[in-house]
Parts: C-alpha cells; sequence; structure tokens
C-alpha cells in the first residue's frame, strides 16, 4: 500500500492511510495455502477531513513597562486552508491586525502576561499556543497632586500640606517656588509661602516633586488679598526757637496704602495748629523751657505719632513802665510820685 500501511491479523485487514493523507491506496491481498496462491487488489479511497491549523510556537518575550510588545504571527495547515489569528492576555490587551499581533500591558504594570494566540481556519476548526510576556519595571515619575486657586491676607504667610503619588511606591521629596512679590519654602510636605511686606495681588507658586530620579509639578494661584495699613510718620528731631515766637515745620509720613492722611498735633504750654501737612507752634507769652510736641497722622482707622522736644529759649525782655498820672504841686514845693515797672 503506497501512502499507508496494511497489516493482517488471521483473516482481519487493517489498512492504516498516512497520516493526513487523502486520495485512492490500491490495496494488494495474497492468499496462501503453503503452497500455492492467489492474489487480488482494490481501491481504498481516503475522502479528506478538515484539520486544525497549528499556530507556529512563540518564544516567551520581553518588553519594558508602559510599552507594547510587536509579533509577527505564523501557523501551518495541511489543508492548504487561509487562517485567521486572534489573541488574548490575561492583563492589558492584545489585538491581532492581519499576523502582526499587539499586545499592550496595562498602564505602569510590571511582571508576567500570558498570551494566548489562536488560529483558525474555514471550517472553524482551529489550534493555540500561548507564550509568557514578562514585562520589566521602568521608573515613573512621581505626579505632584492638583492645588486648587488660593487666598490669603497681605503680610501673612500660606501653609499648605503637599501631596504626590508614585506608581513605584517611591518616596518622595518636595520643593516650591514662586514667580516673585515673596517667596515659597518646604519643610517635609509642609509648603510655607512668605508674601512681600505690604503685597497684594497674584503670586504663582510652583511645585515640584521627585523621586530622586524623575520629577514632575504643578503651579497655582495664590491671590493675597489687601490689608489696610497703619501710616507712618516721619521723626521730627528736637527743635528750638526764641521766646516769643513760633515754630513752623512740614510734616511728613508714608503709607503702603497711598490712602489720604490727616495730621494733628498736641501740647499743654503753646498753641499748636496744622494746616495740610504744614505745623505751627505758638508757645505761650514770655514762656521758656522745654516743651513737648506730639505729632498723630492717621488714615482714617489707624494712626500713628511721633514725639518732639521744642526748647523756648528765654530772650531779655524791656522792663515796662507802670501808667504815671499827671500831678500839682505849689510853686517852690518838691514833688513826689512813686514809680513801678515790670
Amino acid at each position: 500500500v503506497g501512502s499507508g500501511s496494511a497489516a493482517v491479523d488471521g483473516s482481519t485487514l487493517t489498512v492504516t492511510p498516512a497520516t493526513n493523507y487523502n486520495g485512492d491506496l490500491v490495496v494488494s491481498v495474497t492468499v496462501s495455502d503453503g503452497s500455492l496462491i492467489d492474489s487480488g487488489s482494490f481501491t481504498l479511497t481516503v475522502t479528506p477531513v478538515n484539520d486544525a491549523p497549528v499556530v507556529d510556537a512563540i518564544a516567551d518575550q520581553t518588553v519594558a513597562e508602559d510599552t507594547s510588545l510587536t509579533l509577527t504571527l505564523s501557523a501551518s495547515d495541511v489543508d492548504g486552508d487561509d487562517v485567521t489569528f486572534s489573541a488574548s492576555a490575561n492583563n492589558g490587551s492584545a489585538t491581532v491586525d492581519g499576523t502582526t499581533l499587539t499586545v499592550t500591558p496595562s498602564a505602569d504594570y510590571n511582571g508576567d502576561v500570558t498570551v494566548t494566540v489562536s488560529a483558525s481556519d474555514s471550517g472553524n476548526l482551529s489550534g493555540s499556543g500561548s507564550f509568557t510576556l514578562t514585562v520589566t519595571p521602568v521608573n515613573d515619575a512621581p505626579v505632584v497632586d492638583a492645588i486648587a486657586s488660593q487666598t490669603v491676607a497681605e503680610d501673612t504667610n500660606f501653609v499648605l500640606s503637599l501631596s504626590a503619588s508614585d506608581v513605584d511606591g517611591d518616596d518622595v521629596t518636595f520643593s516650591a517656588s514662586v514667580d516673585g512679590n515673596g517667596s515659597a519654602s518646604v519643610d517635609g510636605s509642609t509648603l510655607t509661602v512668605t508674601p512681600a511686606e505690604n503685597y497684594n495681588g497674584d503670586i504663582t507658586v510652583t511645585v515640584s516633586t521627585s523621586d530622586g530620579s524623575l520629577t514632575d509639578s504643578g503651579s497655582f494661584t495664590l491671590t493675597v488679598t489687601p490689608v489696610n495699613d497703619a501710616p507712618v510718620i516721619y521723626s521730627i528731631a528736637d527743635q528750638a526757637i526764641d521766646e516769643d515766637t513760633s515754630l513752623t515745620l512740614t510734616l511728613s509720613a508714608s503709607d503702603a496704602d497711598d490712602d489720604q492722611l490727616t495730621y494733628s498735633a498736641s501740647n499743654g504750654n503753646a498753641t499748636i495748629t496744622v494746616d495740610g501737612t504744614t505745623l505751627t507752634v505758638t508757645p505761650e507769652a514770655d514762656y521758656n523751657g522745654d516743651a513737648t510736641v506730639i505729632v498723630s497722622v492717621t488714615d482714617g482707622e489707624y494712626s500713628s505719632e511721633t514725639t518732639f522736644t521744642l526748647t523756648v529759649n528765654p530772650v531779655n525782655d524791656a522792663p515796662v513802665l507802670g501808667d504815671l498820672s499827671d500831678g500839682v504841686t505849689d510853686e517852690d514845693t518838691a514833688f513826689t510820685v512813686d514809680l513801678s515797672a515790670d
């Protein structure tokens, strides 16, 4: 028998066609009585049966975390049928375009993935095989958690607890900076932003986190709301004038808010007036000595003050003759009157 084999057990004939063979086989049969023989033949037709395709073996593969594996698939089919491939994976996704296999593990996954590849023919028979895809770990950058816009009052520190995530479980450190009008520092995970003195307005704060190798950053707006600041009056040096004269000075002060300012002054031994920024001090007549002058400025809500000493120098005053009245005396008689002066 060609393309097969034949065996006889007693009177039982067994014909075994070759694997996957279909077609005609001529089987010859011989009989013998030990001396004489006879023979005959018959045709055995082997009808075709659809065979499942066989996926060619795929060796185990390796890719880095967060990357995809691409392979060209192949299979054999003894019937010569066209085959269609499909695939599945126990992590991530597996797709086939024609004979191109793409395996995409889940984001940030590392470890082993079992990939199963199947091939099917037009007769709905299929064969499959599997391989192991090892996904090697890759350090991922930490991600700083988003921070909403914040508000703080002028001349006040802003304090916030920072947080971040790292899929690798690495320890992270934080740092921070501002775009001006202040400073930023981080102690552990505690952020402190110190706006510049008397500043109000917006500050852009940038926060960064690092796992020692990779970094991530984010920013938020810190709005510094205005707070009324007390005006500051400039100090006045001690002054000196002569008795019975006046002192005139120009007053000045600063106000971080540029508010309109009003001045005032007081002293118990003098008449004091303030006209705008002009101070006039007029001690009492004939007074000499030291006088303490208190000068204040206000913006309508807050005020500040300063003091200075006004020394009034004594001045010699001309005596003043007391009043004299007309008198009458006899001839050759002396006239006597009592005189007085201050």
